[in-house]
């Protein structure tokens, strides 16, 4: 990825990292960046401070290199194919040095061959930590196979975790004793917080709280100790006590399951633009949203990068899946723009200046409102308003982001949501690469069951606050009755 003034400029954490690898304060960089074009490279406002050399590139983490850009870099200093640097790095745990990613292709300094087996034998306390788990750690992998399918645990291990040895075919015990072999700060941070209370509320401990706290919980309970059950569990490992440490009274291992208002929901997320407008998030964001709705029981399409014509034919094919009693979401994220009044939703092969394509080249908010007229409710949430160029370059763009739209009339039905990443006409954050946009980052945290759909939004635009960002969600509504997406507790 190549970082350009125009996507820095707009992100505080890219100014805050570009400050950490060229010695510059955060106000330097600001004014630096205000006083260049937009299209120009971000490494070519800052030579010679931008690092280069395999000594300045050694301790900065995986997910700084690839905000910055700095593949291009690593991949010069170790003579590697950039794709395969990107790949070691979008594969690594972000907080991974970048020396320590590409460890075997690194020049070893003189006398550090020589001290590998000294050092090997004084760490022999960590390699044990490595090869056996605690009798508390070992209760810790049981809950997570019992909480999480094969395939759930295998993403959190690939995607989240460097250096595991677990392939695609083990089982989730094995897959989850390879989790919890690592140290509390990255086994926290592979888990998402709807994660977290899965296993909590499983356990009977309490929900509130940040990730770490929540985290903290769990590592507790798993590390104190527990009577024996007498019976083993299918995986061989100690069955996880009905009861909390320290709870007041016996509770059942798992609550009651929610009662869950099942919809169907047509999710798309376009990031590979044909322009010079890529994003990173979209695929993230709607597989994220994607399998949390089908762990939730609803059933979902999703989609990705689609081209203008696949993105109209994947609407109507959805249709006809539809009755007058289902409930629908339209979820989109990627670009989207503001014309003469009307919101557009760009697919990934838009790339004209002239507006008189938009009816032919992409799809409108009103249009696919119209696709689901006749459903017993519409919820319709747009992470649509990312920083892009197009509305400079046509005539009758309303500014950056989406306008405000009227709800359609839709006789017969229980009436419609919208909701928007941001305030009409301003832009939302991408988010960092790897990770989920900030409004849907927010969204997957607040879905839990109990909440009506009004109060979730209520609930991401509050975390979105607490969190700093600095873009507002807003919705518009006409709906006449409740949707409880994860559930009613």
């Amino acid at each position: 990825m190549t970082l350009f003034v125009r996507d820095a400029v707009f992100d505080k954490d890219i100014m805050k990292r570009i400050a950490q690898v060229t010695g510059r304060t955060p106000k330097a960089v600001l004014g630096v960046l205000s006083n260049a074009n937009e299209a120009a490279h971000v490494r070519a406002q800052f030579r010679p401070d931008w690092p280069e050399t395999l000594q300045a590139l050694a301790d900065i983490t995986a997910t700084t290199a690839l905000k910055l850009g700095l593949d291009r870099e690593v991949a010069a200093a170790l003579d590697l194919e950039r794709a395969d640097v990107e790949e070691a790095l979008l594969t690594s745990h972000g907080a991974t040095h970048v020396k320590a990613v590409f460890e075997s292709e690194w020049p070893q300094d003189e006398g550090e061959e020589e001290g590998a087996e000294e050092e090997e034998g004084e760490d022999d306390d960590d390699v044990d930590d490595h090869r056996a788990l605690t009798e508390g750690r070992q209760r810790l992998a049981a809950t997570f196979a019992a909480a999480f399918s094969r395939g759930e645990l295998w993403d959190i291990a690939v995607t989240r975790l460097e250096d595991t040895d677990v392939t695609a075919r083990s089982r989730p015990i094995e897959i989850a004793e390879e989790l919890v072999r690592y140290r509390d700060p990255l086994l926290r941070d592979a888990l998402e917080p709807m994660e977290l209370r899965l296993l909590l509320k499983s356990r009977g401990l309490a929900e509130h709280g940040p990730k770490t706290h929540m985290f903290r919980r769990l590592l507790d309970w798993a590390e104190a100790p527990s009577a024996p059950t007498g019976k083993p569990s299918p995986t061989g490992m100690p069955v996880p006590p009905p009861t909390p440490v320290g709870s007041g009274g016996p509770r059942p291992t798992s609550p009651p399951a929610p009662t869950v208002q099942k919809i169907k929901a047509f999710l798309v997320g376009n990031q590979d633009y044909e322009s010079e407008n890529v994003l990173h998030n979209p695929r993230k964001d709607v597989k994220d949203l994607s399998a949390l709705l089908g762990r939730l029981g609803h059933d979902v399409a999703a989609h990705y990068d689609l081209r203008g014509d696949d993105m109209k034919k994947a609407l109507r094919v959805f249709k006809k899946t539809l009755s007058d009693d289902d409930g629908v979401l339209f979820y989109f994220s990627g670009h989207g723009l503001e014309h003469h009044g009307k919101n557009w939703l760009l697919p990934i092969d838009f790339g004209a200046a002239d507006p008189d394509e938009l009816e032919h080249e992409a799809v409108s908010v009103d249009r696919v409102l119209a696709i689901f007229d006749r459903q017993r409710f519409r919820v319709c949430i747009l992470d649509a308003c990312r920083y892009n160029s197009y509305p400079s370059r046509m005539r009758g763009a309303g500014g950056s982001g989406l306008g405000q739209t009227q709800l359609p009339d839709a006789p017969g039905t229980g009436g419609t949501m919208i909701c928007y990443a941001t305030a009409a006409g301003k832009v939302a954050s991408d988010g960092a690469r790897g990770a989920n946009g900030a409004y849907t980052g927010a969204l997957l945290a607040c879905l839990v069951p109990g909440r009506r759909i009004e109060d979730v939004m209520k609930d991401v635009r509050k975390r979105l606050q607490d969190l700093k960002e600095e873009q507002v969600p807003w919705e518009h509504s006409s709906l006449t009755g409740d949707w409880y997406p994860a559930g009613k507790s």
